[in-house]
């Protein structure tokens, strides 16, 4: 509200004010007179006070002063009004957000925005003092119907479209995407949630994973990259325009300042010069020309005027010129020069000055233009563009997302069957090949492992003929080594007995006997020797079944107690039970046992434990330890290998025989010898589980 100054008061005599006072409303709840004067057909109004005049004569006649207030509407262009004015209309923050009217009488009193004409010309209106809520095309709108029928109020919106809902679930989507990965990573590092979730980082993530994540981690930094390259380039395009608007306004300012300047020193006389004091006359029509606050400064830096009097009366702004400009412009002779740094309090502002040159083309003045440029306007333009491009993302993350598990799905599904068909991979098994119709790095791959179980297949073949083949000569060595030892004494006897018989045919008779039963024994080893070929040639069908281990041990053990060595028995009182061929296994202790006697040198008193026990509660270990000469270590690697024995007799196929057994229940054997301390041989045994038969009672 301005108040009059009182010269410009005199058109207005104390009976206007009067007559004003009885057509005014009183204002309710108001301490003082206070009354608001309406005159709707010219278009004014005004609040009017009135104040009683006391003197100090108690009989002069009471004075009455009547005060006036009429609203002036600031145009709002103006820089210092957008400076200071930081707070929206009873601090409802989202009011800027919406248009509205007020009419009186159906003419416009006051409106925000250009959507409202300034007549009403709407039909379907509300009932007094009641409000109507209406919708037209794109936009909300609630109007008002004063008590008195006389007032209307319109305020609307455009309303919030798909694109915003969208806008509100990408925000969230990204937020709780974020809070996610930031809570991983914290339990990653302090693990504080229990593992049964899983709730880690990848650690060490498949190929497929990667692939994902790559793809992922891409459109993510692209986002950021963008936004961030956004950000930057929005601001430095708005600094860069608004300082060329603020030459361009300053450039245009000074011409019109200076036409002024010159009109003025063509109108004084000679002998006066252009005085800094009648520059001040060109302030207003200049300021209402380009809708600019202009300040005017003597050559001193001092303000002498301005458009905004007010500010700096009420010392909100400096009455000084800025120091950096004053010194361009006095010392350094420069025409025009642009500061930042200005402020209001907090607010900041730039402000271009430039010289005044009077008649002789010397400084007179300098004049300051504020110029603030909204920063808010620029940060809502980045807030939206930034929204949408969350928006954009948002999709295309979904959809890369998508790319990419279909991506790694189809370039790892056929790595994983590679790799499922490397572990069933055997030798001797028909292994099939893998079918791929593109002609690429995958289809290389595969046509690579194609070709390698063929080359397999085909060594596999040439490998066992090659295995077959030394096997037979092996083994026609060792049997022709064998059979070739009993048939030299057998050779030796009857070649004998013919030289007998020729020379002492009476005493044929006991010779006869002696070489018979030579004769009988060798042809005995021979049989065993062709049996012990043909157990380790074609092993007996093995009858598997459930055998208590202990009392198998135990038999054995009962079986070499008659032996010349101390034997002894360990055998715990609880039952294990092994699913195995029981004569196989007393075949394997009985080789086991007749190994260790043997072992024995003759100059030592042999001792021979048999143990039985059981580790992690799964298999169970039989031990069977000797005192006997142990194994050296060019011998260890041969122990198990067939038609190899340490002794002077005997075929070298009893642990070999041995270990098909033991393997053959998915157990294992193993040895532990020192030289000329003895020897262990373990066979361990997986435990099975006895399920007890449901019990079913008779009715």
């Amino acid at each position: 509200y301005n108040l009059p100054k009182l010269e410009e008061q005199t058109q207005n005599s104390y009976e206007a004010f009067q007559n004003k006072l009885k057509k005014a409303t009183p204002l309710k709840g108001s301490n003082a007179d206070l009354y608001f004067y309406e005159n709707a057909d010219e278009q004014e109004w005004s609040y009017l006070l009135e104040i009683p005049i006391l003197g100090n004569d108690p009989n002069a006649q009471e004075k009455t002063m009547v005060l006036e207030f009429i609203r002036s509407r600031r145009e709002q262009s103006k820089v210092y009004t957008e400076l200071l004015v930081d707070q929206p209309y009873k601090r409802l923050q989202r009011l800027n957000k919406y248009d509205f009217a007020v009419y009186h009488n159906k003419k416009q009193l006051d409106s925000k925005g250009n959507i409202y004409g300034s007549v009403l010309t709407l039909d379907n209106l509300p009932d007094p003092d009641k409000f109507l809520e209406q919708n037209i095309g794109n936009r909300t709108e609630i109007i008002y119907k004063s008590a008195d029928e006389k007032t209307v109020v319109i305020i609307g919106r455009d309303r919030e479209t798909i694109i915003k809902m969208i806008s509100l679930f990408s925000y969230m989507l990204t937020l709780m995407i974020g809070i996610v990965f930031i809570a991983m990573g914290l339990n990653t590092i302090f693990k504080f949630i229990p593992n049964t979730f899983n709730f880690y980082l990848l650690r060490s993530p498949s190929l497929k994973n990667k692939i994902q994540l790559a793809v992922v981690v891409l459109t993510v930094f692209s986002f950021l990259f963008i936004g961030f390259t956004t950000t930057w380039f929005f601001k430095n395009s708005s600094e860069e325009y608004h300082e060329k608007r603020l030459e361009r306004k300053a450039s245009s300012v000074l011409t019109d300042a200076q036409r002024e300047i010159e009109r003025m020193s063509a109108s004084l006389s000679p002998t006066r010069k252009l005085h800094v004091k009648d520059i001040k006359s060109i302030l207003k029509p200049v300021s209402e020309t380009h809708r600019i606050d202009i300040n005017l400064y003597d050559l001193n830096g001092n303000l002498i005027g301005s458009s905004e009097e007010d500010l700096y009366r009420k010392e909100v702004i400096s009455r000084q010129m800025g120091s950096v400009a004053f010194q361009a412009l006095s010392r350094h002779g420069r025409s025009h020069y642009t500061q930042d740094g200005e402020h209001i309090g907090s607010l900041n502002y730039k402000a271009a000055y430039v010289s005044l040159l009077g008649p002789n083309e010397e400084p007179v003045a300098y004049m300051g233009l504020p110029y603030y440029s909204k920063q808010s306007k620029m940060s809502n333009d980045v807030t939206l563009f930034l929204s949408t491009l969350i928006n954009v993302y948002v999709f295309l993350l979904f959809i890369a997302g998508g790319i990419a598990m279909w991506t790694a799905r189809s370039i790892t599904k056929h790595i994983t069957k590679i790799g499922e068909r490397l572990k069933e991979t055997k030798l001797g098994k028909n292994n099939a090949p893998l079918e791929w119709e593109s002609d690429d790095e995958i289809g290389a791959l595969i046509k690579e492992y194609n070709k390698m179980i063929r080359q397999l297949d085909s060594s596999v073949k040439k490998l066992a003929q090659s295995e077959r083949e030394g096997a037979w000569r092996e083994m026609a060595k060792q049997v022709a080594h064998e059979i070739k030892n009993p048939l030299t004494p057998m050779k030796l006897s009857i070649q004998y007995l013919q030289h007998a018989f020729q020379s002492r045919p009476d005493n044929v008779e006991p010779l006869l006997k002696r070489v018979s039963a030579t004769l009988i024994e060798q042809i005995d080893n021979l049989s065993h020797i062709a049996t012990e070929f043909s157990n380790f040639a074609k092993m007996p069908q093995a009858e598997n079944q459930q055998i208590v281990l202990n009392n198998h041990v135990t038999s054995v053990y009962n079986l070499f107690r008659s032996e010349n060595v101390d034997m002894r028995l360990s055998v715990p009182k609880e039952s294990f039970v092994v699913f195995a061929d029981k004569n196989h296994l007393v075949r394997v202790f009985n080789n086991l046992i007749k190994n260790a006697i043997q072992a024995i040198p003759e100059d030592r008193n042999g001792v021979i434990t048999v143990s039985l026990y059981k580790q992690d509660d799964e298999v169970a270990i039989v031990c069977v330890h000797d005192n006997g000469s142990g194994i050296s270590d060019d011998k260890k690697n041969k122990v198990f290998v067939p038609n190899f024995t340490t002794k002077n007799s005997g075929t070298g196929l009893g642990l070999a025989i041995s270990k098909n057994i033991i393997e053959s229940v998915n157990g294992r054997i193993w040895f532990e010898t020192e030289v000329g301390i003895g020897t262990k041989f373990f066979v361990e045994l997986p435990i099975i589980e006895i399920k007890e038969p449901e019990y079913t009672p008779e009715y």
